[in-house]
């Protein structure tokens, strides 16, 4: 626990809750596109696939200053860790393991950009069959796809916000007030989300869609 407290002091909190808030966004984005994609609204699924993927956009540049700064301070994973100021050094003296927590950081939020990066690039691959004509009322098993994996993307950067962030938080009752405030409000968000996934007919039909639709492909 001292070396993760330590450790995300150097971490800013408002760029995670920025990013988070992002994200949350870019699954709304792609619910709707799948939603309008279900009424043969062309237009609009675009322009949710879109947004969806600039939320994708921002969210790796908010990583890309985090790294960038993190970088310039020295602050490499493993035994590349070399702060290059004095009160760093100071920090890092006390807490001999503070290079691994970095490699955890590092490993973690890295793997998940990833996730994001490929993510992005499944969406790219949608926009370009969207504007293809290619999904309708009748069809539209790859935006639920990859919509099921871009949600998950988003569960897995909320754990890792919390992992990362937290703990230079709770010494603060102000910023304590806030992330858990936030929690509850992603809570719910995602509870009301897999309520109305098994309580909508066409939710409940999510799985059973994929089977069918791939079953026809075979058979033709």
């Amino acid at each position: 626990p001292e070396m993760f407290h330590a450790g995300s002091k150097f971490l800013d909190w408002k760029l995670g809750a920025l990013n988070t808030v992002v994200l949350l966004f870019s699954s709304l984005t792609m619910a709707l596109s799948i939603h309008y994609a279900q009424h043969n609204d062309k237009k609009k699924t675009l322009i949710n696939l879109y947004i969806t993927l600039i939320c994708a956009c921002i969210f790796m540049v908010v990583k890309y200053i985090e790294y960038t700064h993190k970088f310039h301070m020295g602050l490499y994973p493993g035994h590349y860790f070399h702060p290059h100021e004095a009160w760093v050094a100071d920090i890092a003296a006390k807490y001999p393991n503070l290079a691994m927590y970095f490699s955890f950081y590092f490993c973690m939020t890295g793997l998940h950009g990833s996730h994001v990066l490929a993510g992005m690039g499944l969406i790219i691959w949608l926009i370009i069959r969207t504007h293809r004509g290619e999904f309708n009322s009748h069809y539209y098993t790859p935006l639920e796809c990859v919509g099921l994996f871009w949600h998950l993307v988003d569960l897995i950067w909320i754990y890792l916000f919390f992992l990362t962030i937290n703990w230079c938080c709770w010494s603060s009752s102000t910023h304590f007030r806030f992330l858990f405030n936030l929690f509850v409000n992603i809570f719910n968000f995602f509870i009301s989300l897999l309520k109305n996934i098994f309580t909508n007919p066409l939710g409940r039909k999510i799985t059973t869609n994929i089977w069918v639709n791939n079953l026809k492909c075979l058979n033709t």
